[in-house]
């Protein structure tokens, strides 16, 4: 029943609000002055609701992705002051109504999701390569969706490898006071 009321209602009373997500992450994308690539609306199926995507031209990892990442935050801002407007509580009420329960976990679409997290992993990653290759050969290869060959022929790390060094990095610097011995 819960699978049913998700797909045939759910999944239509949060389309507004999937909507709204997509465009914080488009007008911060072009106040900051980023290209998108591509958007797409698409119905998933676990869990049965329409999710969407965003994707921008790569740039180099700073601050700007963050602001990007992070704008759904906006969102909130009904929420937050749904007391100085009837129009404000009735749409707080709503982005509200809309977090689910599914698997296990929480999901509220009017903060940054699991997705978002991982594109920002991702952009990370993406840095190392141009750093170390050129942004031509990365596009090129990220076009056709062979980002390994061109780990492969640069010798490069792949993703995982990438972040296991990097963990490995931040832990070799971090300094640890051991209590002296007494007898």
């Amino acid at each position: 029943m819960y699978n049913f009321l998700l797909k045939y209602f759910y999944s239509w009373y949060i389309l507004p609000i999937v909507l709204l997500h997509e465009g914080c992450h488009i007008l911060a994308g072009y106040f900051l002055g980023f290209k998108i690539l591509d958007k797409k609306l698409y119905k998933q199926t676990n869990p049965p609701i329409f999710n969407s995507y965003v994707s921008f031209k790569f740039r180099k990892y700073d601050w700007k992705w963050n602001v990007v990442l992070y704008s759904p935050i906006l969102l909130t801002l009904p929420i937050i002051f749904f007391f100085l407007h009837p129009i404000l509580m009735y749409i707080g009420i709503y982005f509200l109504s809309t977090i689910m329960y599914f698997d296990k976990r929480f999901i509220c679409i009017f903060l940054p999701s699991k997705p978002d997290m991982i594109y920002k992993r991702k952009i990370e990653y993406y840095s190392y390569l141009v750093e170390n290759s050129s942004e031509n050969e990365f596009n090129y290869f990220f076009k056709r969706n062979k980002l390994n060959e061109l780990v492969l022929n640069k010798h490069l790390l792949n993703e995982n490898e990438f972040f296991f060094q990097k963990k490995l990095n931040n832990n070799k610097n971090k300094t640890y006071k051991c209590k002296p011995f007494k007898k």
